[in-house]
């Protein structure tokens, strides 16, 4: 009995090793998502990289945003990139006071993560 339990947690085991794989969620490379903050005409536009099936890196490289206006709009475009690398998610908190910035970032970089899928 004892050698039927320990063979089914060994195939159980095995089975579980071969569904995680290396932990990759996503293909590694480099991929570009887009997506409306506060300026719909110009949206914010960003480079996210993955390595070893995670994000290590994510640019701005282009927005509309009223930074001059909106100070908090700069606070979101300087932190949440790395916020969302740190996590490995876009589920994180938007800067206060910048909630179309926050939203327009989260959402770009998942549009980009749709790729590496």
């Amino acid at each position: 009995m004892k050698k039927m339990a320990a063979l089914g947690a060994t195939a159980l085991l095995a089975f579980t090793l071969a569904a995680c794989g290396n932990g990759a969620i996503y293909k590694d490379g480099t991929y570009t998502g887009e997506a409306p903050g506060y300026d719909p005409e110009n949206p914010i536009k960003v480079e996210v990289t993955v390595a070893d099936g995670k994000l290590s890196d994510i640019q701005i490289l282009n927005h509309g945003e009223s930074v001059d206006k909106i100070p908090q709009a700069q606070d979101a475009l300087d932190t949440l990139p790395g916020a969302i690398v740190k996590k490995g998610s876009t589920d994180i908190d938007g800067v206060s006071g910048a909630t179309k910035t926050s939203g327009g970032i989260k959402s770009a970089v998942d549009a980009a993560l749709s790729e590496a899928k």
